[in-house]
């Protein structure tokens, strides 16, 4: 199957310190590709150096990132908004933070149609009713503002904030990290049901590998900035390779289970 990205010996360094260390990985049309690690593990630095977002204290960077048959790297900063939020969308891990606290959540969203769309006024309003019935929200929720909004709220009016100019890679960081369990899985199953209906490529940043079973294809598990194991999610899931990924997998909760440190 053709690629629609590929990350090839990404490395990305603070100062002395490597925080994504010759990293390689292909994403598929599609597909769900799983993103696995410990936090500091590098998992949100490869997914910014994807957007071209790395901080600024970021002294070197080096490897390639194939979108279209571009090096992201190479871009202009004026290609690269045209790519970002349009074609390579990202789904932050704390709303509250991403979202504007004093605009409604429906004008969010038509501004981020406005960034890379030329649409009517009417066309805008079509498209915004249309995300919130895909995210399984009240259209009247477009005229809250985030503070009056649940966590589960907020994080579906993200999705549909990143799914406005269907995209046709969606990023996705940890995001059901501060929801609770019930919410969890609404938000995984919403998420899951949309890509497979608009078949766009998905990468899920996560450290949970009960998360990886419920949404992945694929996995790749990074530690202390390296990639240590990947491949399709039932192969590592059943047979991991690395004790690292065994580690990761015993971590997944289990009635009767007493719970302590992850093994070195």
């Amino acid at each position: 199957m053709n690629k629609i990205l590929e990350v090839k010996n990404l490395t990305v360094m603070f100062g002395e310190t490597y925080v994504v260390d010759n990293v390689s990985f292909d994403l598929e049309p599609g597909k769900v590709l799983a993103l696995v690690g410990e936090s500091g593990s590098g998992k949100t630095m490869t997914a910014l150096a994807m957007l071209d977002l790395l901080p600024r204290s970021a002294d070197h960077k080096k490897g390639e990132i194939w979108f279209n048959e571009q090096n992201i790297f190479d871009l202009d900063p004026e290609c690269m908004r045209k790519i970002r939020g349009n074609k390579i969308a990202m789904m932050f891990q704390e709303p509250f933070t991403a979202l504007n606290p004093v605009m409604r959540v429906g004008k969010q969203i038509t501004e981020a149609i406005d960034a890379h769309q030329r649409r009517s006024h009417d066309e805008k309003e079509g498209r915004l009713n249309e995300l919130m019935e895909r995210v399984k929200l009240p259209r009247a929720i477009a005229m809250s503002y985030p503070h009056e909004l649940s966590g589960g709220m907020r994080q579906r009016i993200m999705l549909a904030m990143a799914l406005s100019c269907s995209p046709d890679i969606l990023i996705l960081d940890e995001p059901t990290t501060a929801l609770d369990v019930s919410i969890q899985k609404h938000v995984l199953d919403l998420i899951k049901q949309i890509q497979e209906t608009e078949q766009f490529a998905m990468l899920f940043i996560t450290h949970d590998f009960s998360v990886v079973n419920m949404i992945a294809d694929d996995v790749c598990v990074m530690k202390e900035g390296f990639v240590v194991e990947k491949g399709p999610k039932d192969e590592v899931l059943k047979t991991p390779k690395v004790q690292y990924t065994k580690h990761l997998i015993s971590c997944i909760p289990r009635l009767g289970d007493k719970r302590g440190r992850l093994p070195g």
